[in-house]
């Protein structure tokens, strides 16, 4: 059975998840996506969602949340860089409810423009994480 490498890096401060797996599910910008062995490479933009680890030998599916990143794939190498990388045991809704509440509300009182940006970016990655965490919920 071929396997294929998969590296998640993210930051600040930079950390990597690496292992091998069968195959690996992501959401890209048009779609979701499929991964195995020996897959065409590809540069693409991954919006906010799981990456799903499919590990050699077991049933169960690693998922870890991104707020969005790049994929990069490799026939026999996957790499994700995003800033925000959790993995779903991790995911605390009421810790990314108080964090929502609390970028909205440094929201009303920003003026520059880059300001504005960097806090609607993080607002809208902690809405897509609250909405992971609501549908791992679901499935279990």
């Amino acid at each position: 059975m071929h396997t294929l490498g998969f590296l998640m890096m993210r930051r600040p401060p930079i950390s990597t998840l690496s292992s091998s797996s069968a195959a690996s599910d992501v959401y890209k910008r048009q779609g979701e996506l499929g991964i195995l062995p020996g897959h065409v490479p590809l540069i693409t933009l991954i919006r906010p969602g799981f990456v799903r680890i499919h590990l050699p030998g077991k049933k169960e599916v690693e998922q870890v949340f991104v707020a969005g990143g790049v994929l990069e794939v490799q026939p026999d190498l996957v790499t994700v860089l995003a800033d925000t990388a959790v993995r779903s045991n991790d995911l605390d809704e009421a810790k990314a409810a108080k964090a929502l509440e609390d970028a909205r509300a440094q929201r009303q009182n920003a003026t520059g423009e880059i300001e504005i940006a960097r806090l609607e970016a993080e607002m809208a990655a902690l809405a897509a994480q609250i909405v992971a965490i609501k549908k791992i919920r679901q499935q279990r």
